[in-house]
């Protein structure tokens, strides 16, 4: 997807990884072939490897090995690599898996048509930094030098120095934010950073609003601050935590058991959370970014126009609303205690649409979330009730699908979900719109 970004900038360029440091000029002036940079590993790895011809031209490309020569690094295309891949890449960017994979998966799809040279390079002349702490490491004087504003947050609140901030670790959980896990006095927290474009679809005044209630009510005992405006927070970090297993009958009631303790709180906000109104944003900046064109695209607004359509005649009351029900923002404890974290997308709307969204992200067949929505009701659902819920799981599917869809424009794909919510949104659309007709 970045590369679609700047298909008319690709010539003869070169391409780098932002995490990459480089301890000498790597730059040349003048270059004719096509090279990717490599460094050798020892042992393992779960690097991109490389096979080569005897002159240098990769052959092979496996990810993960053992004692070979891996991508890591810039990489140059000449002006021929440069045409040959962008016509491969138009012609397959509307496939589903292409625009959520590395350019490095295409480029592995079609190593013969495209001339790609190695390109090697001593262990510490590239540097890659996964994390603030590897480049602490590196760099003695970056925590001295850095002004992190992260740090500065971190310090505010917690009453400590820059320097007393350590064991800091990425956590790579989250769809669309940055997270990572760090230590001040021997405790360890979780610091949020929002992700780039959530600020046009998150209000960041309704989540630090819907945190407060959580604490109240002890939903997530981990929350110790958010910033209103900016959106960064600080919570505990919760040693072994496990997310909750769909699999798992008695994890599954308690999660409910937290979910419906919220809606029948009574606890409101000034907030609302509306599928459409967010829908219909999302569809805007997806058609500004000519992302709207994919196969079946009309027939599916259609479906989802009649579902709407179905549920809201149903008239049901709004009530405070997690909005993101689903298994990895349920976390548990060694002792089985459950906190329910992450209420970026919370708001008062309809109950169903948080039931809705826990099966939508489950591997649940159509058995299985009729009994989720009765064990959530304490009861076995009417007819009513039951076609009510079910549409919400295809509203909710539907919901993520387009957001799904809106990070791929602004380089945040999220991989396998995609094609689950598309799926689920038309399965549980068409179960739902039938049962109204009946």
């Amino acid at each position: 997807s970045t590369l679609m970004c700047v298909l008319d900038s690709l010539k003869n360029t070169y391409i780098c990884s932002s995490d990459n440091y480089f301890k000498e000029n790597v730059f040349e002036k003048y270059v004719f072939s096509s090279y990717y940079a490599a460094v050798y590993a020892e042992g393992k790895t779960e690097e991109y490897c490389l096979k080569t011809e005897k002159n240098g031209r990769i052959k092979e490309v496996t990810i993960g090995g053992s004692d070979a020569w891996y991508m890591c690094g810039h990489v140059y295309w000449n002006q021929e690599f440069s045409d040959k891949f962008k016509k491969i890449l138009v012609e397959s960017y509307n496939e589903m898996d292409t625009r959520t994979q590395l350019w490095e998966n295409l480029y592995m799809k079609h190593l013969k048509e495209l001339d790609l040279y190695i390109r090697k390079y001593p262990e510490d002349a590239i540097k890659e930094f996964d994390s603030l702490e590897e480049l602490r490491v590196f760099d003695k004087d970056y925590l001295r030098n850095g002004d992190s504003q992260i740090l500065k947050n971190i310090s505010k609140i917690l009453h400590c120095k820059d320097a007393d901030i350590i064991g800091i670790v990425p956590i790579k959980s989250g769809l669309t934010n940055v997270s990572f896990k760090f230590e001040v006095d021997g405790k360890s927290y979780v610091y949020r950073h929002p992700g780039q474009g959530t600020e046009k679809y998150i209000n960041r005044a309704s989540e630090a609003e819907s945190m407060q209630v959580a604490k109240e009510l002890h939903l997530d005992d981990t929350f110790v601050y958010i910033d209103s405006k900016e959106g960064w927070k600080i919570s505990r970090y919760i040693d072994n935590a496990r997310l909750l297993d769909y699999e798992n009958e008695d994890q599954v009631k308690q999660a409910l058991k937290m979910i419906r303790k919220l809606h029948t709180s009574n606890m409101k906000t000034n907030c609302t959370f509306d599928f459409w109104k967010e829908i219909t944003g999302f569809y805007t900046s997806i058609k500004e970014a000519q992302r709207d064109n994919f196969e079946g695209i009309d027939e599916l607004k259609s479906l989802m126009a009649e579902v709407k359509n179905c549920v809201e005649k149903d008239k049901t009351e709004n009530c405070l609303c997690h909005c993101d029900c689903y298994n990895p923002n349920f976390l548990l404890d060694d002792n089985d205690n459950m906190y329910l974290i992450d209420w970026e997308y919370s708001g008062m709307c309809d109950p169903a649409g948080d039931i809705g969204t826990f099966i939508a992200c489950s591997p649940y067949t159509m058995d299985q979330a009729d009994k989720v929505i009765e064990w959530y009701l304490a009861h076995i659902p009417s007819k009513e009730e039951l076609r009510h819920f079910l549409g919400y799981v295809a509203i909710a599917s539907y919901y993520w699908f387009v957001w799904s869809l809106y990070q791929d424009c602004v380089g945040k794909p999220v991989g396998e979900w995609q094609y689950l919510w598309y799926k689920s949104s038309k399965a549980y659309a068409e179960r739902a719109i039938q049962l109204y007709k009946e």
